[in-house]
C-alpha cells in the first residue's frame, strides 16, 4: 500500500514538472517563433511536443532506450526508434501518453494573453496592489 502511495506521488510530481516546463517553454518559444501567428503557433508547439515527450516515453518503456545512447550505442537507437516508430504497441503508447499529457496541459496551464505586452503580469499586480482597500491605519495618515 505504501509502495502505491509513493509511486503515485512520483508519478504526479514528474507530470506537475513535465506540465509546467513545457508552459515555460512554450512562452518563450511562442513569443520567438510564432509571434506573427500565437494562437495557431501555440497549439502547434504544445501539440508537436506533446507528441515527441509521449514517444520518447514509448522509446524508453519499450526499447529500454536512454539518452545517453545517443551518444554511446546511436546505431542501436536508431534501429530501436524505427522499431517503435513502427510497431502498433509503440504508436498506441505515444498517442496515449501525449493525449494525457496535452490534456493536463490544457487543464492545468491558462492559456497566454496576446497583444497586452511583456510584462503583463507583473503591470496587473501592481495595478491590483494600488487600487486595494486601504486599513483604518492607512487613512489616518493622509
Amino acid at each position: 500500500m505504501v509502495d502505491a502511495a509513493i509511486i503515485a506521488l512520483f508519478a504526479a510530481a514528474g507530470s506537475s514538472i513535465a506540465v509546467l516546463s513545457l508552459a515555460q517553454v512554450r512562452d518563450v518559444v511562442v513569443a520567438r517563433v510564432f509571434a506573427s501567428m500565437p494562437v495557431r503557433g501555440e497549439f502547434v508547439f504544445v501539440a508537436g511536443m506533446s507528441l515527441l515527450t509521449g514517444f520518447g516515453f514509448a522509446l524508453g518503456r519499450l526499447a529500454r532506450s536512454n539518452s545517453w545512447h545517443v551518444w554511446t550505442a546511436p546505431e542501436a537507437l536508431a534501429h530501436d526508434i524505427v522499431e517503435v516508430a513502427t510497431s502498433a504497441q509503440g504508436i498506441t503508447l505515444t498517442l496515449v501518453s501525449a493525449l494525457l499529457l496535452a490534456s493536463a496541459f490544457a487543464f492545468a496551464v491558462p492559456p497566454r494573453r496576446y497583444g497586452q505586452g511583456r510584462n503583463t503580469r507583473r503591470r496587473m499586480s501592481m495595478e491590483c496592489s494600488s487600487t486595494a482597500p486601504r486599513s483604518v491605519d492607512d487613512s489616518a495618515d493622509t
